[in-house]
Parts: structure tokens; C-alpha cells; sequence
């Protein structure tokens, strides 16, 4: 019997799409470090149901969504199909309607910039460079990783025009989900950072004493101050998600969220690529 893929027998073939897409500095890093392979963005959702029940002794999947804004060839529900489970429900939503594209599509990453003299930073240890194609005298530099003088004034993500993004994505995973729903393995999989590596050769404890107490707690975004930990990469993903979400989108108002799943293809091939992380991602 052959087998029949929900989410192609519903969306179909489509040529690649490639969209851009924001990132912070420190997310950014967790890209280039291989730490982070998933991003959640808010969903134009304000209303979905996914129910299961049995139907002549087989499971029946139905589902409906409803938008808080218009969506371009939306369908407001679904009759459903049999032999399909919850999650896959959730993944054909996700190659439906996510707006950041379905598996196979591309992501070029945004992030704060600069536009500089190509010579500026010609000889300095682990900058890249992106050569601007109009202007060869020109290149940008970022600011993910600085750790030099600062140029004059760094530019913000949502102005990087597409030949300056050194990342490019590609999408491997979409669907949607309430943002409670994440599991630990999918929050360490957004690259929240451990307060120890577990590692001597970059934790100094571990290598003092052979025992870091920090195993297993991760940084608390919301206690920057006082450094006191989160004891999950669940908690940790939390805290960072609700130090940049407002009342109506933070974790306890639990919105839908599309759950981005990613790999990095390679940096932007006409980059001048110093910094040995690159290169490896580039492989």
C-alpha cells in the first residue's frame, strides 16, 4: 500500500520561496554557534480546533481556524481526513498558512548592520564582510559577535536590504502550537544558553574543580541582575520570550505560535569569511 504525505496531498508542489526574517544579536550567535535551530513567531490566530474522533473504527481528524486578520486564501476550517494525527494536523496548518514559508523554502536572516568603507575592517581577526554589489568600495559589517570599535552607527535589522544578510535558512519544519506547549528538548533547541558547558576547556569551573554546580541551569533573561538561574531550558526559553513580548503575546497569555524549524544552508557566498564558525557552518 503505498503512502500518502498529508501535508503534500493538501498544499501540493510549489517552487522554493525565499522570505527574510528578523533575529537579535544574541540569537543570531546561537545560529552561527549551531546552538539554535528553531525559532516560535506570534500566529494570526485567535481561534483553532483540532478534534479526533472515530469514524466507522477509524481516527477522523477534523479541524477549524479562524484569523484575527484577513489571510489570503484562508479557509476558515477543514472537513479533515482519516489516518491523520493530531500533530500531523498541526504541521499541515503550519505549510498552509505559516507566513514564513513550508519546508524546502528559504529564510535570509536580518540583522543589525553596518554599512562601511571595505577597507575599514580589511585586516581586523574575524569580521565579515559582505561586498555591496552596487558599490564594491562598500560592504557590511554586524554587529552579532563585535567586539572592536564600533562603526558610526549600526543600522537596524529591518532596514538590511537582501545582498547584506550573510545567513541564509533553510526551513526543514512548520507548525503551529500554543507557546506553552514547548517541550525541553524544542526550548534548548532555540538556543537559550546554559550557565555552564559542562566542558573544561570553556568553563572555568569545570576545569578548576572538575565540578561546575551550574550543570543544568541556564541564564534567567529576566534576572540579568541579580544572575539568579533558570533550572530548565523550558524556564529559560520562558523568560526570554516574555522579555520581548508585550501582555497580549507573553507566556501566560499563551498565544498560537508557528514553530520554525531551520538549518543553515551557508553564509552568503560572496562574504569575506574569517571567523572559523562560519566557515564550519558553511560545509
Amino acid at each position: 500500500m503505498s503512502t500518502i504525505d498529508p501535508v503534500a496531498a493538501l498544499t501540493g508542489p510549489a517552487p522554493v520561496k525565499e522570505r527574510p526574517i528578523l533575529f537579535s544579536a544574541p540569537m543570531v550567535r546561537a545560529i552561527l554557534d549551531g546552538k539554535k535551530t528553531q525559532t516560535r513567531r506570534v500566529a494570526n490566530v485567535h481561534d483553532l480546533k483540532i478534534e479526533t474522533s472515530k469514524v466507522l473504527g477509524e481516527d477522523f481528524t477534523s479541524w477549524s481556524i479562524h484569523f484575527s486578520k484577513p489571510v489570503k486564501g484562508a479557509v476558515a476550517s477543514f472537513s479533515g481526513s482519516t489516518g491523520i494525527t493530531h500533530k500531523q494536523a498541526q504541521n499541515i496548518l503550519g505549510a498552509m498558512y505559516c507566513p514564513y514559508g513550508k519546508p524546502g523554502d528559504r529564510l535570509w536572516v536580518r540583522e543589525n548592520f553596518a554599512r562601511v568603507p571595505s577597507t575599514a575592517y580589511r585586516m581586523s581577526t574575524g569580521v565579515q564582510q559582505v561586498v555591496d554589489p552596487n558599490d564594491p568600495d562598500m560592504c557590511a559589517v554586524y554587529s552579532a559577535g563585535w567586539e572592536r570599535s564600533a562603526p558610526d552607527c549600526w543600522r537596524p535589522s529591518i532596514h538590511m536590504p537582501r545582498w547584506a544578510s550573510r545567513i541564509l535558512l533553510e526551513v526543514t519544519e512548520v507548525r503551529v502550537e500554543r507557546l506553552q506547549d514547548i517541550s525541553e528538548a524544542d526550548a534548548q533547541a532555540e538556543g537559550v544558553e546554559p550557565n555552564c558547558t559542562d566542558d573544561p576547556l570553556t568553563c572555568p569551573s569545570c576545569r578548576e574543580s572538575g565540578h561546575c554546580e551550574a550543570v543544568g541551569e541556564y541564564i534567567h533573561y529576566g534576572r540579568s541582575m541579580d544572575g539568579s538561574p533558570a533550572f530548565s531550558a523550558k524556564e529559560s526559553f520562558q523568560s526570554l520570550w516574555d522579555s520581548l513580548a508585550d501582555e497580549k503575546t507573553n507566556w501566560n497569555a499563551n498565544p498560537w505560535v508557528w514553530v520554525v524549524g531551520f538549518k543553515v544552508l551557508t553564509p552568503n557566498p560572496k562574504s569575506k569569511i574569517e571567523n572559523p564558525k562560519l566557515e564550519a557552518q558553511a560545509v
